[in-house]
């Protein structure tokens, strides 16, 4: 069975416990994000001189504490969801919330890792004219694709898994590298599509608060969903690693 059958077989059998599971934290983050919206919107309009650095500066400086209640609030969503498709429903928490944990550190901590590396990458790669951003986007899927198993390796707290996410993932590249970037924007496109094109659903989804809930929930459902192929992919391939690994 393929990652996408077999993660789409998980939600058919497990609906109800994802249902109860991540109702809740979704819910918390669409508030959240509704809120950081409508103040930088605010901020925008009081200070429309400020622009660049000073904009943002003064944004994060009112919004701070907001970003980081979500920042932490998608990390536990995201290991959770990790969680419950590789090991089970047992694994994660009632109602999805829960106090963060090492794995929670580790996994915000690797994360400014690959984002000052792909940073150095992409800042590097600028400097060649031309062909350099092409050069630097294709280093970045590659160590996306080749990195990708590290984030539902600290989810489970597998150490080894973590320490050969590297070795795990060599020969599954292009597969990793399409479940990974291409799928999510052929998904999301046609909502994309739909919002900025067709005035009625335009409005709605960005003018009204039914319609930036329904919007929040909608990409959050989409997030969740290749987290569940992300987690789906790292169990199929360590699964066939360690089959690999036994033969020779």
């Amino acid at each position: 069975m393929s990652v996408f059958t077999k993660t789409l077989h998980l939600i058919k059998n497990e609906k109800l416990g994802i249902i109860s599971t991540f109702t809740l934290p979704i819910a918390f983050i669409t508030v959240l994000n509704m809120i950081i919206e409508k103040k930088i919107n605010l901020a925008m309009h009081k200070t429309p001189s400020l622009v660049g650095i000073h904009l943002i500066e003064q944004l994060l400086s009112q919004n701070i504490i907001y970003i980081l209640i979500v920042l932490i609030l998608y990390i536990s969503f995201t290991i959770n969801i990790c969680r419950f498709t590789i090991l089970g429903n047992e694994s994660v928490p009632s109602f999805g919330i829960s106090t963060p944990r090492k794995r929670e550190f580790l996994f915000f901590l690797y994360s400014l890792v690959l984002f000052f590396i792909f940073t150095l990458v992409i800042i590097t790669c600028l400097l060649i004219p031309i062909i350099g951003i092409f050069i630097g986007f294709f280093i970045i899927v590659v160590l996306s694709a080749r990195l990708y198993f590290i984030f539902p390796a600290i989810a489970i707290d597998d150490k080894a898994s973590r320490r050969e996410a590297w070795k795990i993932s060599k020969g599954y590249t292009l597969s990793i590298a399409i479940i990974m970037l291409l799928f999510p924007y052929l998904v999301t496109l046609p909502f994309e599509i739909l919002i900025n094109s067709v005035p009625l659903f335009s409005s709605f989804f960005k003018s009204t608060p039914a319609g930036e809930i329904t919007s929040s929930v909608v990409n959050l459902l989409f997030y969740a969903f290749n987290c569940m192929l992300m987690a789906m992919s790292f169990k199929i391939i360590k699964e066939q690693h360690q089959e690999e690994v036994l033969e020779a």
